[in-house]
């Protein structure tokens, strides 16, 4: 007997943004990840490396694919601490 499977892909959304400084300056080269929003113990679960973009000239950053729900943004760039981003809907 041969048996059917029917997989329902969805459209993933779309997170873009830009990075700054302190000062509102862009940071090229730095590192975005979607993640879990942070746990009691304050760790940050990303949600899937492969969906990491890096920042361009200008510090805009797109990635596409992302699940809908809850997440947070991790931003890393040599020379500053780790941020993330306060919790936003994909």
């Amino acid at each position: 007997r041969k048996e059917e499977a029917a997989l329902l892909l969805a459209h993933g959304g779309v997170l873009a943004g830009v990075v700054v400084d302190g000062r509102d300056r862009p940071i090229a080269g730095a590192t975005v990840t979607p993640a879990k929003a942070a746990e009691p113990n304050g760790h940050v679960v990303p949600v899937d490396e492969t969906l990491s973009a890096i920042s361009d000239s200008q510090g805009r950053f797109r990635i596409e694919g992302v699940a809908a729900g809850p997440l947070v943004l991790l931003g890393r760039a040599e020379g500053f601490v780790d941020a993330v981003t306060e919790p936003i809907e994909a």
